[in-house]
């Protein structure tokens, strides 16, 4: 099978936890690396505009501390949450996270509480699906969400599945308890992963194929929005 993967995708992942504290958020953080490592070795992080992402947990619970979120206000203000993003080489691969966590507010129209991974390759050059497969299920591990996705840009625009709609792409990953899926469109499977359920397509189906099937799968099983 030839992917038809570009050279960009991103990871959506979604929590409902609120008013985390730093050493938690930490403790998630460093998890994901670790079970990132252990798919595709050992890799160093470092922080955008800050020191490198290693030491002792008291030390990593230092550097979340020292980035309060300024997403409501503009202002630095730790009762919003913290923000921060991660960022590594891995030639010819850019792999970076966002975290914006840790806020008092779970989200109303959309989801407040996220983390955002993103795999980018030189133009043109597709990424690797083995590479983006790892990054979502390291920060499933790592995070324990409420439901994640791996996706890109043209999926997105298809599927129109924003907010709280069970989202659509490459991968889609909904924690147990949150939806069943008796039925699926063809061409769609499912596997047990992580105290959830894995949904995957092939990886050489175009966007709109993909945003079709998943969207028949999600009326087949009666369900739109994740329950939060």
């Amino acid at each position: 099978m030839t992917s038809h993967w570009p050279d960009e995708v991103t990871i959506g992942v979604v929590l409902d936890r609120v008013s985390e504290p730093p050493a938690a958020i930490a403790a998630c953080t460093q998890a994901f690396v670790d079970a990132l490592a252990a798919r595709i070795g050992d890799t160093d992080w470092g922080v955008v505009d800050g020191p490198a992402w290693s030491g002792p947990p008291d030390q990593l619970t230092e550097i979340v501390a020292a980035c309060p979120s300024t997403a409501a206000t503009g202002e630095p203000d730790p009762q919003d949450g913290y923000g921060y993003t991660l960022y590594t080489r891995r030639e010819p691969t850019t792999l970076s996270v966002g975290v914006d966590v840790g806020g008092k507010f779970l989200g109303r129209r959309r989801p407040a509480q996220n983390v955002r991974g993103t795999v980018l390759n030189p133009r043109g050059v597709p990424v690797d699906p083995a590479v983006g497969d790892a990054m979502l299920e390291a920060l499933i591990e790592g995070w324990q969400p409420l439901y994640a996705r791996l996706s890109e840009a043209d999926i997105n625009l298809a599927s129109g599945r924003g907010g709280w709609r069970i989202p659509a792409g490459y991968r889609v990953w909904l924690r147990d308890g949150t939806v069943t899926f008796d039925q699926l469109a063809e061409g769609v499977t499912a596997r047990a992963f992580a105290g959830g359920t894995m949904l995957s397509v092939p990886d050489d189906w175009p966007p709109d194929q993909i945003a079709q099937r998943l969207t028949e799968t999600y009326e087949r099983n009666g369900v739109d929005v994740v329950p939060h």
